[in-house]
């Protein structure tokens, strides 16, 4: 296990929230690989996927100080959402394919329909 990877083991263990991406780039994690990352950190850390995305959601708002705009679904909360064919409790690599978006929203409005688009240019 890389040091990078032991001092993110090491910090979870210990209950320091962990945040993925950023822009420094680490070695284990280039920038711009935070779906990646947080799937790592379920075979490499050993956080569970639901604790995973939390590094991807919540986490972040609450280290930003936004917690109660962003980071969970609840009302009031600005709607940002990914919509996935299936559940990425069950495998949080699923983040990572873009076959399985179904719908993004970007405050409340849909942004971009990704598989009702494919289903449509699929049946021709």
């Amino acid at each position: 296990m890389s040091a990078t990877l032991n001092s993110i083991r090491l910090a979870f263990e210990a209950g320091v929230p962990i945040v993925a991406g950023g822009d420094a780039g680490l070695t284990h994690f280039p920038q711009g690989s935070c779906t990646e990352e947080a799937a790592s950190y379920v075979e490499l850390i050993g956080m569970t996927p639901q604790q995973a995305l939390q590094t991807l959601t919540i986490n972040p708002a609450r280290l930003l100080g936004i917690a109660d705009e962003v980071g969970t679904i609840d009302a009031g909360k600005r709607a940002d959402l990914l919509v996935l064919a299936s559940d990425p409790l069950q495998d949080v690599t699923v983040i990572q394919r873009p076959e399985s978006r179904v719908l993004i929203m970007q405050a409340g409005v849909a942004v971009d329909r990704v598989s009702s688009l494919r289903a449509t240019v699929a049946k021709g």
